[in-house]
This record gives C-alpha cells, sequence and structure tokens, in this order.
C-alpha cells in the first residue's frame, strides 16, 4: 500500500476505534449512524481495523446481537498511538474544494477506470456528495479539453491528450501536494532535478524567474514520472516555438541528456517540444553575459493588445495608450502568454491574493483585458494570467499619478490659414487645459523648420508626406479625431 493510502487509512480507522471500548460492545449498525456510512463499509473497516489491533498485540471481537469490542489491557496507550499515526497523515478532504482537487489528481493519476464506490469509501462520503464533487472536477477537466468517461461496471475514467492531461496535473500539483507517488522519494527526485536545472542555468547564462524556475521543474519532473509509466506525448502539430539556436534549447537538450542516464528513460521527439514548449512559454531575461534579450512581437500579438486598451478605453476613463511602457510592456508579455493560453499551460502567481486585495484597481482594469483574450483564444483566462497582466497596469496607473500634474506641449498643423489655427489651438486649450502647456500652430511650409524637441505631439488637419520624430495625430477641424494612428492625449 502506497504511504499515502496508508495515512488516510489509518484516519478512518481512528474514526471508529475512538468510538469503541475495551470493556462494552457496540452495534456495527450504531457505529455505522456514528461514523456516517453504511454498515457494510463498517464491517469492511472493522476488519481492517482488527488486522492493526493484532499488528500491536490486541484483537476485535464480536457476539452476536451485542456487537464489537476491543480486547486488550493497554487502550489507552493503542488509542495514542493510532492518534499519533492519522495526526501525521496529510488528512481526508473535508470540504468541496479540496475533495474536488484530491479526486481530480487521483483521477489523473489511474491508468484504469475507478469504481465511484472506492471513492466514496475512501473519501468518507455520500454518494450525493461524490455527485456534486465530480460535476465540478468535469467543468475543470473542459477547461484542458479533457473529459470523464462514464461505463457501467467499469467506473470512471479521464479521456483525453496526454498534452492536455499533463497540463491539468501540472496546475493542479501546484496547488496540492502529489499524491501519485511516495513522498520522501518525490522529494528526492524534485531536489535532484532541481539542483540539474540551476547547474545548467548558469552555465548557459539562461536566466528564469523564481515562478518560471520552479515551474519548468515541475514539469520536467511529471514528464519524468509520465514517461516512466508509459504514458507518451503526442506530436505538438503546428508547433512553432522551437527555435533549436537558442541557448535555451541547448540548455534543454543537456538537461534530458541526464535525466536519460541518471533514470534509464528514453525522452522521444515529441518529449523534447513538450518541454522546450514550456520553456519558451516562461518569461526569461538577460543573463549576465548577455545583450538585452529582444522579443519579436508579431502583428497579430501587438492587434490584440490594442484591441485590449481599446476595449479598457471604452469601458472605463482609463486610457493607456498614451502610455508607450505599458504599451510595450503588454506586448512583450503577450508574447509567453500566448504560447500559454494556446496550449492551456498553467503558470502559478503566488502574488495573486496580494494583487487582488491591495490592488483592486488594476485588476479590475485586467480582468476587463481578458474578456478581449477570452474571446480571441476561446478559452477560460486564469486569475493567475489576469494577476500578471494587472501588474502591468499597476504601472500604468502609478505613472499617470505621479504625471498627472506634467503638462504637454503640442503643435497644431493647419492649411486653412490663421484664422482655423487660432480656433483650433482656442479649442484644444480649452478642453484640454488641464493636460496642455503650450499650443504651438503653423502650416506645411512652416512646418518643416520647426524645432519638435519643443513638443510632444503633433495635430494635423492633412497627412504629413514625410516622416518627423514625434507621433502624429489626425484630426478635422472640430476636434473630430481619426482614431486608430497613434494614442491619444493622456
Amino acid at each position: 500500500m502506497k504511504e499515502w493510502e496508508s495515512k488516510m487509512l489509518e484516519e478512518k480507522l481512528f474514526e471508529i476505534f475512538k468510538r469503541m471500548s475495551a470493556t462494552e460492545y457496540i452495534s456495527a449498525e450504531r457505529l455505522a449512524k456514528a461514523v456516517g456510512v453504511s454498515e457494510k463499509t463498517i464491517r469492511t473497516r472493522l476488519c481492517m481495523l482488527d488486522d492493526w489491533l493484532q499488528q500491536n498485540q490486541a484483537a476485535l471481537i464480536s457476539k452476536p446481537r451485542y456487537g464489537y469490542r476491543i480486547i486488550t489491557e493497554h487502550y489507552d496507550e493503542l488509542y495514542h498511538r493510532l492518534l499519533q499515526e492519522q495526526e501525521g497523515s496529510q488528512g481526508i478532504p473535508d470540504n468541496l474544494q479540496e475533495r474536488v482537487q484530491y479526486v481530480l489528481l487521483y483521477l489523473l493519476c489511474q491508468a484504469n477506470y475507478v469504481k465511484s464506490e472506492d471513492l466514496i469509501d475512501f473519501l468518507y462520503i455520500s454518494k450525493g456528495t461524490l455527485s456534486g464533487v465530480l460535476k465540478q472536477v468535469e467543468q475543470i477537466l473542459n477547461n484542458y479539453r479533457l473529459r470523464l468517461d462514464r461505463r457501467p461496471n467499469y467506473g470512471i475514467k479521464i479521456i483525453g491528450r496526454e498534452f492536455d492531461i499533463r497540463n491539468c496535473m501540472l496546475e493542479y500539483f501546484v496547488k496540492r501536494s502529489l499524491i501519485d507517488i511516495e513522498q520522501e522519494k518525490q522529494k528526492a527526485d524534485i531536489e535532484k532535478i532541481a539542483i540539474l536545472v540551476e547547474e545548467l542555468l548558469g552555465k548557459h547564462d539562461v536566466h528564469l524567474s523564481e515562478i518560471a524556475y520552479e515551474n519548468i521543474v515541475l514539469v520536467l519532473y511529471i514528464t519524468l514520472e509520465r514517461i516512466k509509466r508509459d504514458h507518451r506525448v503526442e506530436s505538438l502539430d503546428g508547433q512553432q516555438y522551437t527555435d533549436k539556436s537558442t541557448q535555451e534549447f541547448l540548455m534543454l537538450e543537456e538537461i534530458i541528456d541526464k535525466m536519460e542516464i541518471d533514470y534509464s528513460v528514453s525522452f522521444a521527439k515529441e518529449e523534447h517540444d513538450y518541454l522546450l514548449l514550456h520553456l519558451m512559454s516562461k518569461q526569461t531575461t538577460k543573463g549576465a553575459n548577455q545583450e538585452e534579450a529582444s522579443v519579436v512581437i508579431s502583428e497579430e500579438v501587438s492587434n490584440l493588445v490594442d484591441g485590449m486598451l481599446e476595449f479598457i478605453r471604452q469601458e472605463t476613463m482609463y486610457d493607456f495608450y498614451s502610455d508607450f511602457e505599458v504599451q510595450m510592456l503588454l506586448k512583450q508579455h503577450m508574447v509567453k502568454m500566448d504560447i500559454r493560453l494556446r496550449y492551456h499551460i498553467f503558470l502559478d502567481n503566488p502574488m495573486l491574493e496580494e494583487i487582488k486585495e491591495n490592488h483592486s484597481i488594476a485588476y479590475t482594469i485586467a480582468t476587463l483585458a481578458t474578456t478581449v483574450l477570452k474571446d480571441y483564444y476561446k478559452t477560460a483566462i486564469s486569475e493567475e494570467e489576469t494577476g500578471y497582466l494587472a501588474l502591468i497596469f499597476l504601472l500604468g496607473l502609478e505613472r499617470k499619478q505621479n504625471e498627472e500634474k506634467q503638462k504637454l506641449n503640442i503643435l497644431i498643423v493647419c492649411v486653412s490659414g490663421k484664422g482655423s489655427s487660432q480656433l483650433l489651438k482656442y479649442k484644444y486649450m480649452h478642453r484640454f487645459h488641464d493636460y496642455i502647456q503650450e499650443v504651438y500652430t503653423c502650416d506645411m511650409l512652416e512646418l518643416k523648420e520647426f524645432d519638435l524637441e519643443k513638443i510632444n505631439f503633433v495635430f494635423t488637419t492633412v497627412p504629413i508626406p514625410w516622416e518627423i520624430s514625434k507621433s502624429v495625430v489626425e484630426i478635422g477641424l472640430f476636434l473630430s479625431v481619426r482614431r486608430g494612428t497613434v494614442p491619444d492625449l493622456p
């Protein structure tokens, strides 16, 4: 019996033991009612308790019409021994959230069908409670394109691609300790992999955040355990993130080579691609011997971020188009987040509760942004991912607060004459007086000689046929801004 199974069994036996006596009998019916299970289940557990008692120089006897009692001269000593053993256990999940996570992990780790009766007995719950648990398990599985298969006389089993099963495992193994293997062996293997990864990160001058580092160690561990059980990942059709010229790729290849030797396993090409995909979905930073890392931002990602900012502008009073740094941070972040969302890869966020509690405005804005992402990727956006977006919006909010008294200088280019220029100048000063320090005007000819270092933005009633060093906003004579060229004023 595995360690975690043994410990949970001890809890169940203690619940029965503490209701029994060495001097008085108690019926199976009374025990079943006291514990909250059927008489059939209680008799099964009494047999298990008898086995435990006999291992500890005691026994269980039964008497018709009376019931059961314990034979021992050291009842108190046995009571405390069993109490200590069950107190050292992980504990039976005693609320809905814990039960859902437990059942989900248990089913993910099973290759065969599991009978509902076994889960009911093992978790100490009713059939109705299990039904509610399985309903929520199915909702989680749907997010990973997995389903729960039910077969009469066989039981229940999770069905789906190995890639999706591992991604689901990753998220819920982070939220609750692994349960499929003995804890001591698990701890030793994870520490060994962590040391290997840390060593090769330094060798290849690849830098990961602490969260990304812990995440990739766990991915490697889960992959190793699944390969040992002959669960192989499928080919990643359409995968576009296997750049084999990077230090990340070279580092990963060396990690895999060492793990193959240390654990006597073989990583197929599909496993290499799977692990590289996970690594490329993590945020990396420049190393001590590297130049500033560049990120290629596709037009698709760039347009997606623009759509998020436009939606936020429409739904709130916040306009982040004016903050170039926030725009670029979002687009750089979305390069990695795009991979995670496309492939349903989980990334933990230990700052989540602090962000939600202390920076609720930024989190609310990020939640609005995820509305666009949910529609685009056709998948739910986790609170963890929302929290990371909130940090970027928090930067923008703080910058706006610090800069709200800093006024801008603008230039209005108008070809309709001095009268029109002065009218626009008056209108801009009147409408945006909190933001504008000085408004300059000129025509197209004068623009060539104008010192652009004096201003922040150019507003023009006609397209400017040459490139200039400042952002340009095309406008009408009546402040009718044609959006989509450059940002509005903050």
